[in-house]
């Protein structure tokens, strides 16, 4: 087994991943050349490592947006290809703020779909500067940025990160909101919202 592989294991026990995606990641690494890629580096760039930076990646191109971005070995080869990770996911992370990202952290932002647009239209509506495990924990949990937006239209006055994960996580949608509303509900939080959907009956149906 090698470390890509157990990497896999580790975060399918921590449930960071289903059954069904680390079954077809593990069918895809099975499935990976044996042979390195032609390049020397695993974002398909020719680099050398310089023992006076530490191992930041450097090479015919320069930085481009690598400063403080590390590929941390062992990993197998080609794992970078079969997750489509590349020098311009590289870059347009870092042109966001995240230019110190390990290649495992890419992995797994590739494997949740935590995407630069998704980035970006969180900031959008507030969520500024989210930590990369945030950022994955709110995918994991179905958010993207159509709920988020829908949530933030409403204006909770609690409405963090962490709460917009709760509001998925128990079906909080605008329908039921709205049916609060209709109740003559008013000038509520999150998490009093959640509260109501949890105790019942669902209130946005009646």
């Amino acid at each position: 087994m090698n470390e890509v592989q157990r990497k896999v294991l580790e975060m399918l026990a921590q449930h960071r991943l289903t059954a069904e995606e680390a079954g077809r990641m593990l069918d895809a690494l099975e499935a990976a050349p044996a042979e390195p890629p032609p390049a020397d580096n695993l974002l398909g760039r020719d680099t050398a490592f310089d023992d006076e930076d530490d191992g930041e990646q450097r090479g015919e191109q320069g930085d481009r947006g690598f400063s403080g971005f590390h590929v941390r070995m062992p990993v197998a080869p080609g794992t970078a290809d079969i997750f489509d990770i590349d020098a311009d996911f590289a870059d347009e992370f870092a042109g966001l703020g995240y230019d110190d990202l390990s290649l495992d952290k890419m992995i797994e932002m590739r494997i949740h779909d935590v995407e630069p647009d998704f980035v970006r239209d969180l900031r959008g509506l507030g969520f500024l500067d989210l930590p990369v495990d945030e950022l994955v924990a709110l995918r994991i949990h179905g958010v993207d940025a159509d709920f988020a937006r829908e949530m933030a239209h409403f204006h909770f006055p609690d409405l963090t990160p962490a709460r917009l994960a709760e509001l998925r996580i128990h079906d909080v949608d605008s329908t039921f909101v709205e049916g609060l509303r209709a109740q003559g509900f008013s000038d509520f939080t999150a998490e009093q919202v959640i509260d109501l959907k949890l105790r019942g009956p669902d209130w946005g149906a009646i």
